[in-house]
């Protein structure tokens, strides 16, 4: 079946982030309940109902910001993923259009050997979030030679090393592996995100969202690799998070299709 780019890599996206809304809810239901304690009818309540709701009266301080801490940490890797679907289905989509290898642009070609021999030296030791079937990445680069038709680049291979990505990682990584420049007008012109980051004209809405991204993961980075808690992060802050990511992605998703058209 013909693959859905960006299409498919979006709703998975959406599908992950609808998880973590939903854990962030389930929070926030706790602190709810805490402070409705004093108004609840006891004797009206089932055993169960008054064993969970027992456990939070006596344990009145009980504090979601590390549930909190933790989601954002999800988040980040959300994102990450969803720029490795992204790349792979940019690529899958690109075998699927070009059947001469001639045609394809020699940095492409260049990045596919490159890539693929990163994939495949992880085979003393593969990473769980990355899978490398080295055995069809072998047949793969094999049909990757001058003249050819029908060749298949290594798309899970361009895929490796997608991590911390602040803003100039994220425009590099995009650039050197698909050619593909990062125009971050294409997201400040999204009218949601200017009113998410309460702002009203492109290029404003474009450095604002680059400072939300570099300030994001250097809060990420400060929770994963400290556990730090001394970080507030609240329900509210959470939930823009999650629709400020959703729509980052949405503009890249279609940004990075039309690069591929061009291609």
């Amino acid at each position: 079946m013909p693959i859905a780019f960006p299409a498919d890599a979006l709703q998975e996206f959406r599908l992950l982030t609808d998880e973590l809304e939903d854990s962030l809810r389930a929070a926030g239901t706790v602190v709810d309940v805490q402070k409705r304690l004093g108004s609840v009818e006891w004797e009206s309540l089932g055993k169960n109902a008054r064993q969970l709701l027992g456990y939070i009266s006596k344990n009145k301080n009980i504090d979601v910001t590390p549930i909190y801490r933790g989601l954002l940490v999800a988040l980040a890797g959300a994102f990450e993923h969803f720029v490795r679907r992204l790349i792979r289905d940019a690529i899958t989509f690109y075998n699927e259009r070009v059947t001469r290898f001639d045609d394809v642009p020699e940095k492409l070609r260049h990045q596919n050997i490159l890539r693929t021999g990163k994939a495949l030296v992880t085979i003393a030791q593969p990473f769980d979030h990355w899978p490398v079937n080295y055995e069809q990445v072998g047949k793969n680069i094999a049909t990757c030679t001058a003249g050819a038709t029908g060749f298949v680049l290594n798309a899970d291979a361009f895929t490796g090393a997608v991590s911390n990505l602040t803003s100039p990682q994220l425009e590099t990584i995009l650039e050197q592996r698909l050619g593909f420049t990062l125009n971050w007008d294409d997201v400040g012109r999204v009218i949601p995100m200017q009113k998410l980051l309460g702002k009203v004209d492109t290029n404003t809405t474009a450095n604002a969202a680059k400072a939300e991204l570099q300030a994001f993961i250097k809060l990420r980075n400060k929770i994963a690799h400290t556990g730090s808690g001394g970080v507030t992060i609240s329900s509210p802050d959470l939930a823009r998070l999650i629709a400020f990511f959703r729509l980052l992605a949405t503009a890249m998703g279609s940004a990075l299709r039309k690069h591929v058209d061009r291609l």
